[in-house]
């Protein structure tokens, strides 16, 4: 028994290692190039000259929307008129729309505060959130402590305590001027910055092609002129630990959590899809096998296709198992309990609820 968590152990800081390795070597001399237009769709229709089977949709995709500036009506009309009782003890929350603009104020709130940014694609809920300046200049996010969720209205949003206590002097948690960044760092194309004192005025909102595709400017610049192609960031050249470790940038990996909180018991991990996929048997395998072109590999992207929206057909999923899960005499794993055809990812990635009003799948694939 010893032996075994020795060399679990082993393994673990082995891949700890590469996490941290990918993370630092790959993205090395990279910048994040500069759009010409606030939430530009002419990125998309660049790219969409020669690439329309991946841009076609694109813009319904999560990444796309995950971020928008809430200066009309329509981009914050789940929010106008809306009242919600969230804590224990109960605080009331209040949203209403004057000049052409969200604002929310709370029982307890000393005073009223106009909404900026609305966060979140809409896909699992929506998070207000306004801007402010410290005596440094340096930019601050208010994020409120109400969120619109899918399946369950107005709810507190993640990570807010049920007792708000002093907090609900404010109708949000004020984040410091580094938290800022990261937050809306994830949620942009670009982010031009002084510091911490962020460009709002010039950022480009939502994940599009250039966020993940670093050199795409200039790429569709030397293919316009007839010249040789420029590279950019190809993703079928990266390994299995390089391209989820990309995803890990915003969505999290294990390193960004301490070893006492990697347990399976942690219902928190299941927000963060690459901590629970890294974690997992089936991930590390595959660097323990000899490598061949017929290798299956398994990241993010043998499920999710960035360029299309989240599929809801779990057969989807249950194909990709089935890939090295055949059910002969090669299949490194049987399932003693239910036949091949059976949807694997019900019981191996169950949906966890995290902070009530939103599920997560459970990407830490094992037996339940």
């Amino acid at each position: 028994m010893k032996s075994r968590w020795l060399l679990a152990s082993i393994g673990m800081l082995i891949l700890l290692l590469l996490i941290a390795v990918s993370r630092t070597s790959f993205r090395k001399g990279v910048s994040i190039e500069r759009a010409e237009h606030l939430n530009s769709p002419s990125q998309i229709a660049r790219c969409r000259e020669c690439h329309a089977a991946q841009t076609d949709s694109f813009l319904q995709v999560a990444h796309a929307q995950t971020l928008r500036l809430a200066d009309r009506s329509s981009e914050f009309a789940r929010f106008t008129g809306q009242t919600a009782r969230i804590g224990q003890p109960a605080v009331e929350f209040r949203y209403w729309e004057r000049g052409g603009r969200l604002w929310c104020g709370g029982g307890r709130a000393k005073s009223s505060a106009a909404v900026d940014w609305i966060f979140g694609s809409g896909h699992h809920g929506q998070t207000a959130v306004t801007v402010r300046t410290n005596n440094r200049g340096e930019t601050l996010a208010l994020e409120h402590h109400v969120t619109w969720y899918v399946a369950h209205g107005f709810d507190r949003t993640i990570g807010r305590p049920l007792d708000l206590g002093r907090d609900c002097d404010e109708v949000g948690e004020l984040n410091d001027p580094e938290t800022t960044r990261r937050c809306f760092g994830c949620h942009t194309t670009v982010l031009p910055a002084d510091g911490l004192r962020l460009d709002l005025e010039k950022v480009v909102p939502g994940v599009l092609c250039a966020r993940c595709h670093s050199g795409a400017d200039q790429h569709a610049q030397r293919m316009k002129s007839d010249s040789t192609a420029a590279e950019f960031d190809n993703w079928r050249k990266l390994s299995p630990i390089e391209s989820v470790a990309r995803c890990g940038e915003c969505h999290r990996l294990p390193t960004s959590f301490g070893p006492k909180e990697l347990t399976p018991q942690n219902q928190t991990l299941p927000r963060f899809a690459p901590v629970g996929l890294m974690m997992s048997k089936c991930f590390q395998l595959q660097h323990t096998q000899p490598q061949s072109a017929e290798t299956i590999r398994l990241d993010c992207v043998t499920c999710h296709d960035p360029h299309r929206p989240t599929k809801a057909d779990p057969n989807h999923y249950n194909r990709s198992c089935r890939q090295c899960h055949r059910g002969d005499a090669t299949s490194p794993v049987h399932c003693r309990r239910q036949p091949l055809e059976s949807n694997c990812i019900s019981c191996h990635m169950p949906k966890v609820s995290v902070n009530a009003p939103v599920m997560f799948t459970d990407h830490w694939i094992r037996s339940p």
